[in-house]
């Protein structure tokens, strides 16, 4: 196991349910962290680390859309990066809260 591994490791779970999260009646926060299998959000510089052919394919709304491949395995992934409640405006936009996320996760199952 690699240290950015065990870094990220930190901030993952296994994933819940939405059926799970609703019965749970959890707040939107931690409804979006247990469906996205993470405890706490990760650092863009942990999710970035260990990537190359790193390349920007799409943005909107909610964030923005990258793919890359891990360095060691060569697995092509897409990440979406979505920045939640903080003060910096994302594209020209405020950030979105987790409740106004909420939906967009739920979809995207």
């Amino acid at each position: 196991m690699d240290s950015r591994y065990s870094m990220i490791s930190d901030f993952v779970r296994k994933p819940e349910s939405l059926a799970h999260s609703i019965r749970m009646q959890l707040s939107s926060d931690e409804a979006v962290m247990r469906i996205c299998g993470q405890r706490r959000p990760i650092p863009m510089n942990l999710i970035f680390q260990g990537l190359k052919n790193l390349e920007k394919v799409g943005e909107g709304v909610f964030g923005e859309v990258f793919s890359g491949c891990f360095v060691e395995s060569g697995n092509l992934r897409v990440y979406k990066i979505v920045a939640v409640e903080g003060n910096e405006l994302v594209n020209g936009e405020r950030q979105k809260t987790f409740s106004e996320i909420l939906p967009e996760i739920i979809i995207s199952q």
